[in-house]
């Protein structure tokens, strides 16, 4: 059998395209991509993968985009109490307010996920 004649789209031989990249040497994973594969290696879930790299993003945009590695504790207490700060949260006489008017399956899920408010 003779070398392979396939060719590549732009009429190199296959595979010659790729050869010529050249990794970087000691480049080192972005940020999110270290999360999810420390992540993966713990065997999280999927939707838990998820849910912790939106919130390391919410907290990187809340600070203008800043590298995590560049805050410490003032930047998560500044997080945090923006956080608890905002309207979207709930007293619990509002989230009581709230279940009280949910039935069917969304009610009972609800119920359950809070259920030290009622």
């Amino acid at each position: 059998m003779g070398q392979s004649t396939y060719q590549s789209r732009a009429g190199q031989p296959a595979g010659e395209k790729a050869a010529n990249i050249q990794p970087q040497e000691n480049a080192k994973p972005r940020l999110m991509d270290q999360v999810r594969n420390v992540l993966r290696i713990l065997y999280y879930s999927e939707n838990t993968e998820e849910a912790y790299t939106d919130w390391i993003l919410r907290y990187i945009k809340f600070h203008q985009k800043r590298h995590p590695a560049e805050m410490g504790e003032k930047e998560v207490t500044d997080f945090l109490t923006h956080l608890a700060n905002k309207p979207e949260v709930f007293t619990p006489d509002e989230a009581r307010a709230i279940l009280s008017h949910m039935s069917g399956v969304t009610g009972l899920m609800a119920s359950l996920l809070y259920v030290s408010v009622r």
